[in-house]
Formats: structure tokens, C-alpha cells, sequence
């Protein structure tokens, strides 16, 4: 992290004050930058986040890959891995994780997903505006 952005950081920790939650786990930068204080990201704890199939075939959900991010935020998409892959959801069906996420628990948050069907393609779709204040959120993967 260079001095400029730790002045940056620092100065936002000084006009906001620190999170109430000192146990909050920071967030990993996308571009692999250091950490950013949780209480600039926010922590938004237990949220399920719920993949429901809407596709006519199988899909498979990797762990890792996906990315989340408050709407505007200084520290842009954070990293965003499930507690485990999932493979073979059959159409109609669903699956959930349940999960703290490094970003505030707010109406407009934003998710990156990935996932695959049965025919060996690789889809990538940003879900903007999911509302995460009531701890879930349903993504419809077709």
C-alpha cells in the first residue's frame, strides 16, 4: 500500500470513526493491494446468499472466483468466496451459504457471480442493487 493511500485511509477513519465491531474481518482488494480496514468496508454478518437455478439443465458453482461490493465505495470489488463449491443443482432447484461478508449490509450492494452448466459453459453475471439489509440474498442463475 503506498503512503498516499494509508493518508487516504487514515484520513477517512478520522472523518467517519472507527466500525463498533473490532472482531470484523477486513476485505481482500480484487487488484491484490493490502487489506482495507473493516471499518471502512463495513462487516455484514450471516448473510445468506442464495443461488437458484433458472436454467433448464444442471449448473455447478465454483467457491472462489465471485466478487461483492457496496455501490460507490472507496475500495471498489472486494473478493467474495463461498464456505464450499457446488456442483449438479438441478433446474428449478436451489442451494444457500450463509456467510460475513466484507461489505456493508445495504439496499444497493453488488455481486459478481460465476457458475457453469452441464455443456461446459462459463457464465458470469453482476447482480446490482441486491438489497442485503435483511441478511439474504437470491441469485437467479439462467
Amino acid at each position: 500500500m503506498t503512503i498516499v493511500t494509508k493518508l487516504v485511509f487514515a484520513s477517512l477513519l478520522a472523518l467517519f470513526g472507527a466500525a463498533s465491531d473490532d472482531t470484523a474481518v477486513p476485505a481482500v482488494l480484487a487488484d491484490g493491494a493490502d487489506a482495507v480496514p473493516a471499518s471502512i468496508t463495513g462487516n455484514c454478518k450471516t448473510v445468506e446468499l442464495e443461488f437458484q437455478n433458472d436454467s433448464t439443465g444442471r449448473i455447478d458453482i465454483p467457491q472462489s472466483g465471485h466478487r461483492m461490493r457496496n455501490k460507490g465505495s472507496v475500495e471498489g470489488w472486494n473478493k467474495l468466496t463461498l464456505g464450499a463449491s457446488k456442483n449438479g443443482i438441478k433446474a428449478g432447484e436451489s442451494w444457500s451459504n450463509v456467510l460475513t461478508l466484507s461489505i456493508k449490509c445495504v439496499e444497493d450492494a453488488e455481486f459478481e457471480i460465476h457458475w457453469s452448466d452441464g455443456a461446459g459453459g462459463d457464465h458470469v453475471k453482476t447482480f446490482t442493487s441486491v438489497d442485503i439489509t435483511d441478511k439474504k440474498a437470491t441469485f437467479s442463475l439462467k
